[in-house]
């Protein structure tokens, strides 16, 4: 068998190492994807040609479903990432009991709900240990299944 060779650069390493790259090359700094402004555009422009903020405040207003999932998907997602408090360490103190904070929700006509005063009670019961004397072949009961 004859053995080929060839020229080309390795395939995955096209530049040679120790080299700097071109200043110029690449996604500048904080530059978005083309398709995400795009589709960001297309999304906004939609939002205004169908009412714009009137038309989702309808739209929250319409069904207590519409509001939840208002304040569950879509005001959730601008909340923000990080939340430094004023504790020693960033920690957040709430001066403020569980009731009081569900009262004044209440008072400002904001769904308590989302903020956990409706958790579900899930009731577990025990499991059954089946014993099986078909295998373990010393009789101990250690074959628990």
């Amino acid at each position: 068998m004859a053995k080929m060779f060839t020229t080309a650069r390795v395939r995955g390493k096209p530049f040679p190492k120790g080299q700097p790259k071109d200043p110029r090359s690449g996604r500048k700094p904080g530059g978005r994807n083309f398709h995400s402004r795009e589709v960001r555009a297309v999304i906004l422009e939609a939002a205004h040609q169908i009412g714009g903020v009137a038309r989702l405040v309808e739209w929250v207003k319409e069904s207590d479903a519409h509001e939840t999932i208002f304040w569950q998907s879509i005001w959730a997602r601008l909340a923000p990432y990080v939340v430094i408090g004023s504790g020693p360490h960033g920690e957040i103190e709430l001066k403020l009991s569980s009731e009081d904070f569900m009262r004044k929700l209440a008072e400002r006509g904001l769904p308590t709900s989302v903020f956990g005063a409706d958790k579900p009670v899930i009731e577990v019961a025990p499991i059954k240990r089946i014993e099986s004397g078909n295998g373990g072949g010393d009789g101990s009961g250690s074959d628990i299944h």
